[in-house]
């Protein structure tokens, strides 16, 4: 299978992520602090959004959540700590996610820290660790 991870810029010095599966043009988004940047590449690109992780409820993270889940009618899953609205499937710490349109499970790891409902989602190939883990820093 064959995948692209692609960072979206947002917030002026922010990323929402987007993992796409090239063969179905099914896509995940990671913390859309945004959502007209993460619609218009969707849209450039021809994907379709069938999935939405949040790592945690800070707002550069997750105002473009409530925007993209009504406009394309996808779940959007958190830790199961978290309080924030948009979440339609809290998941608790270790437990596993098929995401069967991408051919892909993801395994949530609760890191409180930064903020007591962060949470991780690890597959063989990707993590997308929020705020917890900077590469170069911040």
């Amino acid at each position: 299978m064959r995948y692209q991870l692609h960072p979206v810029p947002a917030l002026k010095d922010n990323y929402i992520w987007v993992l796409s599966h090239l063969d179905n043009k099914q896509a995940l988004v990671v913390d859309p602090g945004e959502s007209e940047p993460v619609a218009r590449y969707l849209e450039a690109q021809r994907l379709q959004l069938a999935y939405i992780f949040l790592t945690h409820h800070h707002g550069d993270h997750s105002h473009g959540v409530m925007a993209l889940k009504n406009q394309y009618q996808v779940p959007v899953y958190g830790g199961i700590a978290s309080q924030h609205p948009s979440i339609t499937r809290g998941l608790a710490d270790g437990e596993m996610l098929d995401l069967p349109e991408l051919a892909l499970s993801f395994q949530a790891i609760a890191v409180p820290g930064h903020t007591r409902d962060h949470t991780t989602f690890y597959s063989a190939s990707y993590a997308f660790t929020g705020d917890t883990l900077f590469s170069a820093g911040c």
